[in-house]
């Protein structure tokens, strides 16, 4: 009997000891980086990699809570097992929506309808190929000439623009905003906006067309600005998909 508490002894500072927490994370379509992961017992934070991946210093029943803008919080309790192999855990993405904010001596921006915008971009498009049937022809490898394709899309957003005016952002402008800032960076624009790097420059453009106020460009607004762009990251994804579907049929 002493014998047992003797070993019960000395095994015990053992199993209080920190071990590490070993994990993946995902959301529905791929890994996550950047997820804050905090042990409320430990009072310790890491970040997941560009992977997904994360370790941290952990035990058995320690609260560990995943966190990150755009997705839903979740909390874990440490098991046993999760400390002996590398564990996957699943977020949920949520849709960012924001408090109304009213802004003072701002121009209306003007609302972009795009039930009406698709009504007329078929014909559009049809009359452009028919005008100039030339500039729509295959590619090398027998496929459709998607650059064709995205410089017909362009021309027909430039159609919809107002005259030039300083009130307005402008291509150049958020363009060089993804390029500097820390915050609306590459990884933004791909995985938040969902805008594919190939589209990157036609995306640029939409927004130059779509008159949002300049105001918005200042860090006080970030989170409007960044409202703004995953309204239009939508409307711009549904006519690019749309448009090369029509080709493809």
């Amino acid at each position: 009997m002493k014998k047992v508490l003797y070993l019960s002894i000395l095994l015990f500072p053992l199993c209080s000891f920190s071990q590490t927490l070993k994990g993946i994370i995902y959301h529905q379509e791929a890994t996550a980086d950047n997820i804050k992961i905090e042990n409320l017992s430990k009072n310790s934070t890491v970040f997941s990699n560009e992977n997904g991946e994360f370790e941290i210093e952990a035990t058995v029943n320690d609260s560990i809570v995943f966190s990150a803008l755009f997705y839903e919080t979740k909390t874990k309790v440490v098991t046993q097992k999760q400390l002996e192999a590398l564990t996957v855990f699943e977020l949920k993405q949520t849709t960012n929506r924001l408090e109304e904010v009213i802004l003072t001596d701002v121009g209306k921006e003007k609302p972009f309808s795009e039930t009406q915008y698709k009504g007329n971009l078929n014909l559009q498009m049809q009359n452009d190929i028919k005008n100039n049937p030339h500039l729509y022809g295959k590619s090398g490898n027998g496929s459709l000439d998607f650059v064709a394709i995205a410089k017909l899309i362009g021309k027909l957003f430039k159609r919809k623009n107002t005259p030039e005016t300083k009130a307005f952002i402008s291509y150049y402008d958020i363009k060089t905003l993804f390029q500097t800032d820390a915050f609306f960076n590459h990884t933004l624009l791909t995985k938040t906006l969902n805008i594919v790097t190939a589209d990157s420059n036609l995306f640029f453009e939409y927004i130059e067309v779509q008159n949002i106020n300049n105001k918005l460009l200042s860090k006080d607004n970030k989170l409007l600005l960044l409202d703004a762009l995953i309204t239009y990251s939508h409307s711009f994804i549904a006519i690019v998909s749309e448009f090369k579907a029509a080709k493809t049929n």
